[in-house]
């Protein structure tokens, strides 16, 4: 399924509003332009150079061999991120990576609904081993069980 331009605005609110991007004023204007241009559908023109014009204020004759401040924030990015999903933001149900190579953010869904529902039956019936082979839900599982631990000790 598909992740429509609404849902990542929404998603993009929640990371940009989350404790691990508060007070980054400029990985929150690189998050927000990467992933507005690529939504309006100029995602290949991403360059280190664009960003570091329409980010990072330098001027047009900015030469991303001598300064490398993109690449340095890209990887700061990505790194929060990576944290902002491991944490507060692990029950998201939309991600938008900044993979690797490439300033153009890539949008998915954590799970595949119907799989999530075939997930949630088996952890019903007590089957975790199953589960263990289908790595895109084991951590959606864990939440799932902790769930329901926390709503058994109230």
């Amino acid at each position: 399924m598909a992740v429509d331009g609404a849902e990542v605005c929404l998603a993009l609110r929640d990371v940009l509003s989350s404790r691990a991007f508060r007070g980054l004023r400029r990985l929150q204007e690189f998050l927000a332009f990467v992933v507005s241009e690529t939504l309006a559908g100029r995602g290949e023109h991403l360059k280190e150079h664009t960003i570091g014009v329409a980010v990072y204020h330098r001027p047009l004759n900015y030469d991303p061999k001598l300064d490398a401040i993109v690449r340095v924030e890209a990887v700061k990015l990505r790194r929060r991120l990576h944290s902002f999903y491991e944490g507060e933001g692990s029950s998201a149900e939309v991600l938008i990576q900044l993979r690797r190579g490439s300033y153009a953010p890539a949008f998915s869904r954590r799970y595949d609904p119907p799989k999530r529902h075939e997930a949630e039956e088996l952890i019903g019936k007590g089957n975790y081993l199953l589960l263990k082979f289908h790595e895109k839900f084991i951590l959606e599982c864990m939440l799932v069980v902790s769930k329901s631990d926390r709503s058994r000790l109230e």
